[in-house]
């Protein structure tokens, strides 16, 4: 139920955000999150076999840049402190409104569209770096071979 509520609670396509198939327990969630790679996971702290901070702490490890966000129906402090050592991007109690996850949903894609800027970057100045290695092994090449030919004609 609180996964159908929470597929209603927003509208996914005004967001621009692609809802995938969720899971009834940690372990099926880990195995869905390593195939389909999400950028946002929304995950309940509350589910069998593998807790989601458990969860969340796999995810964090193999994929640093997936914005989590947890969903809890504890206010305790210490779960929030677990979460947020983990690196979770958001706490959130299940009393939610569409308002408080419109929000945090808002943020973590913000940091999405960032760390995707930031890797496009770092893309561009290692093929800038690479070309520029190129072009000095090609222009030693162009002088090795002008000094072979030089003392070639001059014997």
């Amino acid at each position: 139920m609180a996964r159908l509520g929470l597929r209603q609670l927003v509208d996914w396509k005004k967001l621009d955000l692609e809802l995938l198939p969720d899971a009834t327990d940690g372990e099926e969630a880990l195995e869905k999150i390593f195939m389909l790679k999400p950028d946002i996971l929304i995950m309940d702290i509350n589910i069998p076999y593998v807790n989601g901070i458990e969860v969340s702490k796999k995810v964090k490890k193999v994929f640093p840049e997936t914005q989590v966000i947890i969903l809890s129906a504890y206010g305790e402090f210490e779960y929030a402190q677990k979460a947020i050592h983990l690196g979770v991007d958001g706490y959130l109690l299940k009393t939610l409104d569409s308002q408080e996850l419109l929000h945090a949903l808002e943020i973590a894609e913000k940091r999405v569209q960032s760390n995707k800027e930031k890797y496009r970057n770092e893309q561009n100045q290692l093929q800038m770096l690479e070309q520029l290695r190129l072009d000095s092994i090609e222009k030693e090449m162009e002088q090795i071979i002008s000094g072979y030919m030089s003392i070639s004609k001059s014997r």
